[in-house]
């Protein structure tokens, strides 16, 4: 159950802030690793140490009716491309608040970064698996990716509704760049692991256990819809307040739908999850245009000082406000 109760810790030591700074500094040294070697996936500098076919091939190796069109493939640069910018801003936030404190409140903590890590390291694991055909194992790591990034999701969302209030009159900047580069970023990630996942879990039916593919490609083209119908739902009514800043979601999962059905097109025609395809296009759209205007035209409210949970800071009652207040004065 999340929790709108916010606190702030004791006063962070010298080793937390050197700790929370090198698990930053660790997850972009991961990023960047896994954005040169997935240059090594590529069709010009295949064969290799690493990789003995391109990403390409390991996709036409292995076709579904629902496979994605190979444009979409440049969508993963542009995901190293952001991740790499919000690691380098939250550090950067940490440089700006200085003696301020830098890591109380965390809304991203040290653990946050260093799941980052793990997810990068299950990504390259699954490709260089895709790449010897070893199809269980590499569907395994590809949903432990999603399942990872989904979960920083959720603690970004519940940590900064925490501490939203006490951000808003101490450091207003963090709540912008939380929301538009790391949630986003996350979101845009998680649907594009999540949309891969699919595809690797409709291989593994297909190929190992005989599975017809029109029929694994409608259980695919299904489970897109009923996630995406419960998305909507989260983040329009029982989550708004949580979710409702994450619009990248929605596109990466447009521009997958998009590329399943240029690909499809061309090789099956007006099928019929070619047209499932097709009407979930649409619906996916209505619904990021939905969620855009509801953000434009019901703005986020500030909100006044919560109660306190009197954890936080010995001694003290009130609210964050006052907990603030009372570390300066100490010091």
């Amino acid at each position: 159950m999340l929790t709108d109760t916010p606190y702030l810790a004791a006063p962070r030591s010298k080793h937390h802030v050197r700790f929370h700074v090198w698990s930053i500094v660790l997850a972009f040294i991961a990023q960047l690793t896994c954005d040169i070697l997935s240059f090594f996936t590529l069709d010009e500098t295949v064969p290799n140490a690493l990789f003995q076919t391109s990403i390409n091939n390991v996709t036409d190796s292995f076709p579904l009716e629902v496979t994605m069109d190979t444009w979409l493939n440049d969508v993963w640069f542009i995901l190293g491309i952001l991740s790499n910018w919000w690691l380098t801003v939250a550090c950067y936030s940490l440089y700006k608040r200085g003696k301020r404190d830098p890591c109380n409140p965390e809304i991203l903590p040290p653990l946050f970064y260093l799941t980052w890590i793990v997810v990068c390291c299950a990504g390259l694991g699954s490709s260089l698996l895709w790449d010897r055909r070893l199809v269980l194992g590499a569907v395994i790591l590809s949903w432990i990716q999603t399942l990872l990034s989904f979960g920083m999701l959720v603690v970004s969302y519940r940590n900064l509704y925490r501490f939203k209030t006490w951000l808003f009159h101490n450091d207003p900047e963090k709540i912008g760049w939380i929301r538009f580069w790391a949630q986003n970023g996350l979101g845009l990630f998680f649907g594009w692991s999540f949309l891969n996942s699919l595809l690797h879990l409709g291989i593994a039916l297909k190929y190992n256990a005989g599975v017809e593919d029109h029929y694994v490609s409608t259980i695919i083209l299904t489970i897109v819809l009923v996630c995406s119908l419960v998305w909507c739902f989260l983040q329009s009514f029982l989550l708004r307040d949580y979710m409702r800043y994450n619009c990248t979601t929605y596109i990466i999962l447009i521009l997958g739908m998009a590329a399943i059905f240029s690909r499809g097109y061309g090789h099956y025609g007006f099928s019929t999850n070619m047209i499932y395809c097709g009407g979930l296009f649409l619906l996916l759209i209505a619904m990021s245009v939905a969620q855009i205007i509801t953000l434009c035209m019901c703005p986020d409210k500030a909100s006044g000082p919560v109660a306190m949970d009197t954890h936080g800071v010995s001694g003290v009652s009130g609210t964050v406000f006052d907990a603030e207040q009372h570390q300066q004065n100490k010091m």
